[in-house]
């Protein structure tokens, strides 16, 4: 397990809210087509979770970016949750999807244009997979919204559920640091730059978890599924976890 799951903060949250917004746009130049097609209070929530982001990167030595995350972190879930109770109200299901998925897509043209001559190419490398994870993540969230799950299970799916937010969040917090720094141009200091990748590697972790969760909420049956072809995509995601344990053994 790696050190940072230590402090992680443990938040208190809906999520049926998290799973709304695992891929809506929390940076306000990417959400501003959201505020102008349906409600300006969208932008204004945005709006606030970007000026969060912008206070952390800003930090130039380790001990002042975990103080000043250690302040932030909880107000962002905050406004992520309001961003998801908005969003569940305002915004149809198929909406949400086209956003969701429109924004995967510029995040990833922001990581192909920017990443080489803001972040490094390490990071940006790091960035994009924990992207392709996040969704990854997004089609099982799409999964369990489906599905009911048994009261003899409850308790189980109730646990990797917490699980799954604690790191899912982490998660996303960090990424959006990294996306904004690459498109404000502001430099990551190298003082916080293993931490911020730190912060990015709890993708691993959400998935697994969300993983765990859906196969007890969305089960699947023991028939042989054939041959099972195996990606460039799946062994990087292999490889990482594997890094990420040899790392912490």
């Amino acid at each position: 397990m790696n050190d940072f799951v230590m402090t992680m903060p443990r938040p208190r949250v809906n999520v049926g809210q998290l799973l709304k917004v695992v891929g809506l746009p929390t940076e306000r130049e990417r959400a501003a087509s959201v505020a102008a097609a349906h409600a300006d209070f969208l932008g204004n929530i945005v709006t606030v979770a970007d000026g969060l982001i912008s206070t952390v990167i800003e930090q130039r030595t380790a001990a002042t970016f975990i103080s000043v995350r250690e302040e932030v972190f909880p107000q962002y879930v905050a406004v992520v949750m309001a961003l998801g109770s908005i969003a569940r109200v305002v915004l149809s299901k198929q909406t949400v999807d086209r956003i969701s998925l429109e924004s995967f897509s510029e995040m990833e043209a922001d990581f192909r244009d920017l990443a080489d001559t803001t972040v490094g190419s390490d990071l940006g490398e790091r960035g994009l997979f924990t992207l392709w994870t996040i969704r990854k993540i997004y089609d099982l969230a799409k999964e369990i919204e489906t599905a009911d799950v048994s009261s003899e299970n409850s308790q189980e799916a109730s646990e990797k559920a917490r699980e799954f937010v604690r790191y899912a969040l982490w998660t996303r917090f960090h990424l959006d640091c990294l996306i904004k720094s690459m498109r404000t141009g502001k430099a990551i200091h190298p003082e916080v730059t293993e931490h911020l990748r730190d912060g990015l590697r709890a993708a691993v972790d959400a998935y697994a978890h969300i993983r765990q969760w859906a196969d007890i909420r969305v089960p699947h049956d023991d028939t042989d599924p054939g041959p099972i072809e195996w990606t460039t995509e799946d062994q990087q995601w292999a490889d990482d976890s594997i890094a990420d344990l040899e790392q912490t053994a």
